[in-house]
């Protein structure tokens, strides 16, 4: 019969040392998956607003001036779109020959809440959209 012996276990200190160090590690790495997360939202908040450009276009080629809406649910319905309103809420105001969309952080952290990404197209300036805002990642 074999009998336990304590030399060969691991003492209290050392499992707690070990756990302290788990813990920060995966502290770090959930500040950093937020992080990643809220860029990717941002992401999909800028091909929502591509999306709108392109509407915008086609919506101004049959129309004297571009589309205005106020909100995410007005956006859908004048431009034909299905843009979700979960994480962003989307706008425009349209002019006759420019206008500015602008997607504006609604929900999810309270650091980046209430955070614009802004697109603007004036081709009297330049042919491509101009990009701006609050949006951190930007």
């Amino acid at each position: 019969m074999r009998i336990f012996s304590c030399a060969n276990s691991f003492t209290m200190m050392e499992i707690m040392i070990t756990l302290v160090i788990i813990g920060v590690l995966a502290v770090l790495g959930f500040s950093q998956y937020e992080s990643i997360n809220e860029k990717v939202k941002g992401q999909d908040a800028i091909n929502s607003l591509q999306l709108v450009y392109t509407a915008e276009r086609i919506y101004r080629g049959e129309n004297p001036t571009y589309g205005t809406c106020l909100n995410t649910a007005d956006c859908n319905t004048l431009l034909n779109l299905e843009l979700s309103s979960m994480e962003w809420n989307y706008s425009v105001a349209g002019a006759a020959d420019s206008f500015v969309s602008t997607a504006t952080r609604s929900g999810g952290q309270a650091a980046y809440n209430a955070k614009t990404i802004v697109m603007t197209y004036d081709p009297s300036v330049s042919p491509d959209p101009s990009w701006s805002g609050t949006w951190p990642f930007l």
